[in-house]
């Protein structure tokens, strides 16, 4: 056998097996362009809010029948899941999202106030909506 019969030596590592080295794979917050705060969980923030607050509204003139009791106690039960549960994990989703975009360290945040705490503000006015919503379905539930 000859220099030139003999096979490549074998690569270790993780280029084994491959003709060329790999490039690595960068992300388009590596590439130049600026992360900011996750726009579409701000959104769903904000919905859940104006849910709440428009149950309040909702809850004398429209009945959806979930209790079936004939009382404004349907729209005060969403009012109080929506602003009490579904907003805290709204909020965990935009908080984890958020810091999976600050970890990229292209990070930028808004201009005139920080996403963080309105949403912190946001759910905290959401959750005490749905707190009032609480109140206001044992009201409807106990009154005569």
């Amino acid at each position: 056998m000859t220099m030139t019969d003999r096979p490549p030596p074998r690569r270790s590592g993780s280029n084994a097996g491959r003709d060329a080295p790999s490039r690595p794979v960068r992300s388009a917050s590596l590439r130049g362009e600026d992360s900011g705060p996750p726009v579409v969980s701000f959104l769903a923030v904000v919905a859940t809010l104006v849910f709440v607050a428009a149950s309040f509204w909702l809850g004398s003139r429209v009945e959806i029948g979930i209790l079936d009791t004939g009382r404004e106690v349907d729209f005060n039960t969403l009012g109080y899941v929506v602003g009490c549960f579904v907003n805290i994990a709204v909020m965990y989703r935009f908080l984890k999202a958020d810091g999976k975009a600050r970890a990229t360290r292209r990070y930028s945040e808004w201009r005139y106030f920080g996403a963080k705490k309105v949403v912190n503000a946001l759910t905290l006015c959401s959750w005490l909506l749905g707190a009032l919503h609480l109140l206001f379905w044992a009201r409807d539930l106990t009154r005569p």
